[in-house]
């Protein structure tokens, strides 16, 4: 008994966890209506683990009808939980990877810049050895352009600077990501961070209903086993008849 009431108690904790995850996940998805979507999540977890139960305990009893419907009806559930669950956990990554997407552009433009400033400069020195420009107006715009280049360096230095701060916020993933494609891009982490999330709503859902059914399971084995009821034998004995036959005797 101990250890249905353990599958038990492991199959409600993961349900809940699951329940919550797909819930705030709907709300995010279905952000218009947060509240509504958050009270028919919690109706429809309830009724997805209470219908598990209730096909196995009735199964052999229930018509084709109610069987196929209850089974779809767990199986469809059990899938917006799963669409719920992926949600959440990719609004969890997002907020980190659009930052750092977002640090990628601004170096590139930065480093753009740079190379048009750098073009500039290289025409300007050659300008610089020929008479027919004036000095002094070449020598002010190669120091204009000398100043531009020097500031947007500076800028690309902060910018990887910010990267690599926000990059170790993500460094388990991307040593996933290596592991996995053998590339630490941006784009591979988001592979591997689909890649786990799937594994994740593949066993989360599906372990928390087969636990439910493991533990009614489990309790129905040990209802159905046979008590074994141990009876000491006694014997009264009235003592005003000992008494009565005494006397007679």
């Amino acid at each position: 008994m101990i250890f249905a009431i353990i599958l038990l108690l492991s199959a409600l904790a993961i349900s809940t966890v699951a329940a919550y995850f797909s819930i705030v996940g709907l709300a995010l998805i279905f952000s218009a209506s947060p509240i509504a979507i958050m009270i028919m999540g919690v109706t429809l977890e309830i009724g997805k683990l209470v219908t598990a139960s209730f096909l196995y305990k009735w199964w052999n009893r229930l018509n084709r009808l109610f069987k196929y419907y209850f089974t779809a009806s767990v199986i469809i559930l059990s899938i917006i939980t799963s669409l719920g669950i992926f949600g959440y956990l990719s609004k969890a990554y997002i907020s980190d990877s659009a930052t750092i997407y977002k640090n990628e552009v601004q170096i590139k433009n930065k480093e753009d810049q740079l190379k048009v400033e750098q073009q500039r400069l290289d025409n300007l020195l050659k300008q610089q050895t020929q008479r027919d420009f004036a000095v002094r107006r070449i020598e002010r715009e190669i120091n204009e352009t000398q100043n531009r280049i020097l500031n947007i360096t500076t800028e690309i230095g902060e910018l990887k600077s910010q990267k690599s701060e926000i990059g170790t916020e993500i460094g388990p993933i991307r040593y996933i990501a290596e592991l996995i494609y053998g590339d630490g891009q941006m784009d591979t982490i988001d592979k591997a961070v689909r890649l786990i999330i799937l594994s994740l709503i593949f066993v989360f859902d599906p372990l928390a209903i087969l636990l439910v059914i493991a533990a009614n399971m489990q309790i129905k084995t040990v209802k159905s086993k046979p008590k074994i009821r141990r009876f000491k034998d006694s014997i009264e004995i009235d003592k005003d008849s000992i008494f009565k036959i005494s006397s007679k005797l």
